[in-house]
């Protein structure tokens, strides 16, 4: 007994759903766990200069921005006197290094104010840094 065939001889159709499906969640797999070089922060332009030392070991730090204003990592808002006086001495009984980065639009009486009270709350010169970029020779 012979059976009917369907279609035409050799045809085969290919189902392209499951090719689209992988396809679609590489493409979520890929977006999802790329990293992106955004940095979280304040947005300030750093000096240049010519020659520098890079610091490697954990740091705090404190950003000043071209109006003045004090930041500290973890605060969203302005640090005033009191609480930077009040991070610097818990900072300093920690021992941990502290990164003063500073606009290159602020005065320099702020970085000054700053270094000071680092220097009054115990941080040694050791664990006292100011941040730079190096300038690119074009």
């Amino acid at each position: 007994m012979r059976l009917p065939r369907i279609g035409r001889k050799g045809f085969s159709a290919v189902d392209m759903t499951p090719l689209v499906d992988v396809v679609f969640l590489l493409l979520i797999f890929f977006v999802l766990t790329s990293s992106y070089m955004v940095q979280p922060g304040i947005d300030i332009k750093l000096p240049k200069v010519t020659h520098s030392e890079t610091v490697r070991h954990h740091r705090i730090e404190i950003v000043i921005d071209e109006r003045g204003f004090k930041y500290m990592q973890g605060f969203k808002q302005e640090l005033s006197p009191d609480e930077l006086d009040k991070e610097l001495s818990r900072i300093a009984r920690e021992g941990v290094p502290v990164l003063i980065k500073a606009d290159t639009n602020a005065r320099l009486k702020h970085v000054v104010e700053v270094w000071d009270r680092c220097k009054v709350a115990g941080i040694g010169s050791d664990k006292l840094s100011i941040a730079t970029e190096i300038a690119r020779e074009e």
